[in-house]
């Protein structure tokens, strides 16, 4: 669809969307926030339960597909639940680190950096947090606090994978997704029979 593509083109280049400028400053059906023209309270207000699943739904798929095409096998369904009866998102199969194996599970979230206000319009698009890494940090914590003591219990490695409407990512999980980067090139080059490629193939 073409306003889907425009869409994603504008947030990628952090463009106002078109289609949203008739919107622009109008109260959100949350009764929180104002709607802005660069789509960054529709992507995380809890109201719009579409957006927030679709959003958390393309980056869970985008990383079960790397990890699918890094060789490792996954589970969605069936997920290891912690010892308090809560489950994360995606069980990582027999991951491997430098030949040690890991029990692994991730949890997805997206959480918005900027908001505004429905009485002030004119405060739309303030970030949410003093600093700059704030919102990534309060949703790194967040999950950390809610699994990660439940899953260590059970031998389970817990990792947050975190992203924010402005598309930045948390450490973690931007470490995850160069392992699995890497994985793939030297996959990649061991099928054309280059076990040990130079510096400059990498």
């Amino acid at each position: 669809m073409i306003q889907d593509w425009i869409s994603w083109n504008c947030q990628q280049l952090g463009l106002p969307i078109p289609h949203l400028l008739q919107f622009k400053d109008h109260a959100c059906t949350c009764d929180r926030f104002a709607i802005d023209e660069y789509d960054d309270h529709l992507h995380s207000c809890t109201q719009h339960a579409g957006a927030t699943t679709g959003a958390h739904e393309h980056i869970l798929t985008a990383v079960q597909r790397l990890l699918n095409q890094s060789g490792y096998a996954t589970e969605r369904k069936n997920v290891p639940h912690s010892r308090r009866m809560k489950k994360a998102d995606l069980h990582v199969k027999d991951f491997r680190l430098e030949g040690i194996h890991i029990r692994d599970v991730i949890d997805v979230t997206l959480r918005g950096e900027f908001h505004g206000s429905c009485i002030d319009p004119a405060r739309n698009g303030e970030a949410s947090y003093a600093d700059h890494n704030g919102a990534i940090d309060a949703a790194v914590k967040a999950k950390l606090d809610n699994y990660q003591h439940d899953y260590s219990e059970h031998n389970f490695l817990f990792l947050p994978a975190v992203m924010t409407t402005s598309r930045r990512i948390s450490g973690d999980f931007l470490r995850l997704l160069y392992i699995l980067a890497h994985r793939q090139a030297a996959n990649f080059f061991t099928r054309m029979g280059i076990p040990d490629p130079s510096s400059k193939a990498w």
